[in-house]
């Protein structure tokens, strides 16, 4: 993979000329009247709707694009976008930008079947964020990898972007992305089609970005799960995850079946499983697999899923029990979780390095935490997937970008008037509800709406990983109103379905029981079935 990435490095960073175009075939489109898309000739070709299968009709192209926008007769790389088009005549532009740092349109493509399926005149645009997937991918050695990889492997990523692509790093920015992004806009754009942008988690820090430098170039922006640049997710993450936690065993105490068995405060009971596991005292789970450290790890995952959370509270109870049945149960969930966080085929177009790059560069602090804040965090919480000390430990040695490409250069919030739909999830581990209402208000102009779904996790969560695992209620409801806001975006948003979405459900589905545990019920054993008290 990272020999991939070094040619393609090499190869893309040509110098332009007339055409900024890479790609063949027959059909093309070229130029709107925005000077980022002038002599901007996008060339589509017949391509797969997914990596490794077929689908509606899709076309992709490779655009040469400046690698550095204020020196646009410089060197340029090259961008992907591919094409989707429903049954029938386009009326609706749809641009697609990805949620987690360094991944790559792909992540989408599981979704486009079923958006079609609703609105068959769209017509769907998933792009590669420069650095990603066949965007002139940078990668490290080893890749791909999971951000939670060892130290010695970000070490040597450090090292290896550094000799592949010296000050030229500086380039691969979400400022950087967002000109990308204006220029494609206006290279592909048709009369008589409305065109919207969506965006998740990170990429409405994208989006954002480029409503700054765009401000009146698309007729809607959906930002699903909103962030902020410079709003500290690498070192709140973790924090972020164990508030989400307490909101949710608070809800359990408030649940009758919840409350049975974890008591008037679920979070002691969740300590008094996780001190177990410290101390040795369930025996059969002292086999190396289980600890504290691993526990709240899996329940960051699985506070992430609608349906795997509700099963958090059974998790630390069946613990403390300690039965035969409560350890196989254990185990199984433990596997689960991992089989969750497997990488799938969307995952060979991530760019861990470029992820991280973003991560540090433009979403950190400014005045990073001491390292031993980060540490006890982490040690303190019952829920955290245990990322904030790598990302202080990697900041320092970083190429983190810095001067003109940074968020510094530009405003915090754009100035427009283009109909916004924001949904933010009332219990998101990653995006908390109060940074989602805080980025909202800036946005207070006509036909700009935030949307909250409580309790879910995320509105429509496409391209998110657990998220979009779960579709129930609360996505319907969210999609719902966000096929209304695509056909007119400057109609009011009806959300009167978020006043009905339903409370989470602890008492558990033997579904959930079967997928998480891989028993009947989701708190008992047969052994065990006619108590239900707590431990």
């Amino acid at each position: 993979m990272m020999e991939m990435h070094r040619a393609i490095g090499r190869t893309a960073a040509i110098t332009l000329g007339a055409a900024l175009i890479a790609g063949c075939g027959a059909e093309g489109t070229q130029g709107g009247d925005r000077d980022a898309a002038a002599g901007i000739d996008v060339r589509w070709e017949p391509c797969s709707a997914t990596q490794g299968g077929g689908g509606p009709e899709t076309s992709c192209a490779l655009v040469a694009l400046p690698l550095d926008w204020e020196a646009a007769d410089g060197e340029a790389l090259t961008v992907f976008v591919k094409r989707v088009r429903g049954a029938e005549a386009t009326r609706r532009s749809l641009w697609m930008l990805g949620g987690e740092p360094g991944s790559s349109g792909a992540a989408f493509e599981a979704v486009v079947p079923e958006l079609l399926a609703l609105d068959p005149e769209l017509e769907i645009f998933l792009v590669d964020h420069r650095g990603t997937g066949h965007s002139t991918p940078i990668g490290c050695p080893g890749e791909p990898f999971e951000t939670g990889a060892a130290m010695g492997a970000w070490q040597a990523c450090v090292v290896a972007l550094e000799e592949t692509w010296g000050e030229r790093l500086q380039h691969f920015t979400t400022t950087a992305a967002a000109h990308d992004l204006g220029a494609l806009l206006g290279a592909t754009e048709e009369a008589g089609r409305s065109v919207h942008v969506y965006a998740s988690s990170y990429g409405t820090v994208w989006a954002q970005r480029y409503l700054e430098l765009f401000p009146d170039q698309v007729d809607g922006v959906t930002l699903d799960g909103m962030l902020d640049a410079r709003g500290g997710l690498p070192f709140r993450v973790d924090a972020w995850h164990d508030a989400a936690g307490n909101a949710l065993l608070s809800r359990c105490a408030d649940d009758a079946a919840c409350a049975a068995r974890m008591g008037d405060d679920p979070r002691e009971t969740v300590e008094t499983f996780l001190a177990m596991l410290d101390e040795s005292l369930c025996a059969p789970l002292d086999d190396g697999r289980v600890n504290r450290a691993r526990m709240r790890q899996v329940f960051a995952t699985m506070l992430q899923d609608e349906a795997l959370r509700a099963a958090i509270p059974a998790v630390a109870y069946r613990g403390v029990r300690c039965e035969p049945g409560d350890v196989r149960a254990i185990f199984h969930a433990v596997d689960q979780v991992a089989l969750m966080t497997a990488e799938g085929p969307e995952r060979r177009t991530v760019s861990a390095a470029l992820g991280m790059h973003v991560m540090l560069s433009e979403l950190a602090l400014d005045t990073p935490p001491e390292p031993e804040a980060l540490e006890a965090i982490q040690d303190e919480a019952h829920v955290s997937p245990d990322r904030g000390s790598l990302y202080r430990a990697l900041y320092d040695a970083w190429p983190r970008y810095e001067g003109a490409s940074a968020p510094a250069a530009l405003t915090r919030g754009a100035t427009t008037a283009v109909p916004m739909l924001m949904l933010q999830g009332g219990l998101d581990p990653q995006v908390p509800l109060e940074v989602g209402q805080a980025i909202a208000g800036r946005y207070q102009g006509a036909h700009q709406t935030l949307v909250t779904l409580d309790p879910a996790v995320r509105g429509l969560g496409f391209g998110t990983g657990g998220a979009q695992a779960a579709r129930g209620e609360a996505q319907a409801c969210a999609m719902s109103m966000w096929l209304g806001f695509l056909k007119d975006p400057t109609a009011p948003v009806d959300a009167s379905c978020t006043r009905s979405l339903s409370p989470i459900s602890f008492g558990g589905s033997q579904g959930l029981a079967k997928t998480i545990f891989g028993t009947a019920d989701l708190w008992d054993n047969e052994e065990s079935a006619g108590d239900s008290t707590a431990p």
